[in-house]
């Protein structure tokens, strides 16, 4: 495996995913929605779990995507206590066109490729 870790740099793949991207973008260039794992305390937070049949499902079968520490999502500061414990509890399925997950709208950390 290689990991690329950080949220930002200018090594990208083909499809131009890249470390600091954001969710929406993410989402863009899947062609829809996709599910992540909640950003709680969980060894697989943000982690990407299904691309949901999206553009990047073939291209993405042996990388390992993860999005950042909620607290580094753009949307961060805009969340009330409520919306922080929500989005930081562990082990759950997120769908990327959840309100909640849009208005944090967190950040790509993480790209593991397996060879």
């Amino acid at each position: 495996t290689m990991s690329v870790h950080g949220t930002s740099g200018v090594w990208h793949t083909a499809s131009g995913v890249h470390l600091g991207m954001s969710l929406l973008q993410l989402e863009q260039v899947n062609g829809g929605p996709f599910k992540f794992r909640s950003l709680g305390t969980s060894e697989d937070a943000g982690r990407i779990l299904d691309w949901q049949g999206g553009k990047l499902a073939r291209p993405f079968a042996r990388v390992r995507l993860t999005l950042a520490s909620a607290f580094h999502a753009p949307g961060y500061s805009t969340l009330n206590d409520e919306e922080h414990a929500m989005v930081e509890k562990a082990g759950l399925s997120v769908g990327s066109d959840d309100p909640l997950a849009r208005k944090l709208n967190p950040l790509v950390e993480t790209l593991e490729l397996s060879f």
